[in-house]
């Protein structure tokens, strides 16, 4: 009995089937056509098309199909995304669509659309009706949204973010730090040596201003009675009704945190002058200290 040898030209011409005896060589058909796309040959396998088939060498021992592969011939498509992340190209038939692609990204911008002018920007592609007749690039429109302005208030209450798109940055409600005085918003957090000018000031990318805060009289007093109260914890009423040029090193050695040193060092310039303040405050207050 003959076995039948089908082939399945993917898309191309039709190749009648051919009948061939057991051990025999199926005949080379001529090649079929498909529009623009180059016949490669005939395989075993479809999809893959990894088992070419040899018309002078490969018997037939069973019923078989073999199916035509081609190359994929067709228009070059590119992507200028114009600032926006990088697009992969495309190949595409002649008279086919193209697949569109996901939307690519740009810090401060939103993207538009894809159009086949660059710069006006009149022709926008319609992938789901326009059609490849040509290798051809594809451009990004985007809008402009604007700079992103953070507020950084360093303590305070929270400031909400703004969106600038001409630079201008809106001054925003001073905001509040129990025991501080707000005293403007900086470029530089820190140093605090470039106060932003909101009159004035223009920006052309995104940034993040920084509060300021000096403390008030009430703040400071209330330190003066933290770092009190912490002296007293450690111990330290006798060290300071002693006037020493060491005292740092003093409280150190009496066993003070860091934390507590550090709550000291914001009564005043000089621990002098914060010793002399609490004694004061204790006096008033307590008697703790005795002239």
């Amino acid at each position: 009995m003959d076995f039948i040898v089908t082939f399945d030209s993917n898309g191309g011409t039709g190749i009648a089937r051919q009948m061939v005896t057991p051990g025999g060589l199926a005949m080379e058909p001529e090649n079929p056509q498909r529009g623009d796309f180059p016949f490669v040959g005939w395989y075993s396998d479809n999809g893959t098309f990894e088992k070419a088939w040899d018309f002078q060498d490969n018997p037939v021992v069973e019923d078989m199909v073999l199916y035509a592969d081609w190359m994929i011939a067709g228009h070059e498509i590119t992507f200028a995304s114009n600032g926006g992340a990088s697009v992969d190209s495309q190949v595409v038939a002649a008279g086919e669509l193209i697949a569109e692609p996901e939307n690519p990204q740009r810090g401060d911008y939103a993207f538009a659309g894809w159009f086949s002018d660059d710069g006006t920007f009149e022709e926008i592609w319609d992938f789901q009706n326009n059609t490849v007749a040509e290798d051809m690039t594809l451009y990004a429109n985007w809008a402009f949204i604007g700079h992103e302005i953070t507020f950084a208030s360093n303590g305070g209450s929270t400031v909400a973010p703004q969106t600038t798109p001409d630079g201008v940055i809106a001054a925003p409600p001073d905001p509040f730090r129990a025991g501080y005085e707000f005293t403007g918003w900086y470029i530089d957090d820190g140093g605090f040596q470039n106060a932003w000018d909101f009159i004035n000031g223009r920006t052309g990318h995104d940034m993040t201003l920084f509060a300021r805060w000096a403390v008030t009289p009430m703040g400071q007093a209330k330190v003066d009675i933290i770092a009190s109260e912490a002296m007293q914890q450690a111990g330290l009423s006798s060290i300071l009704n002693a006037e020493s040029k060491n005292m740092q090193a003093m409280l150190a050695i009496k066993g003070v945190t860091p934390a507590q040193l550090l709550a000291l060092n914001k009564c005043a310039t000089g621990l002098v002058t914060a010793v002399a303040h609490l004694e004061s405050i204790m006096q008033t207050k307590s008697g703790l200290f005795a002239k």
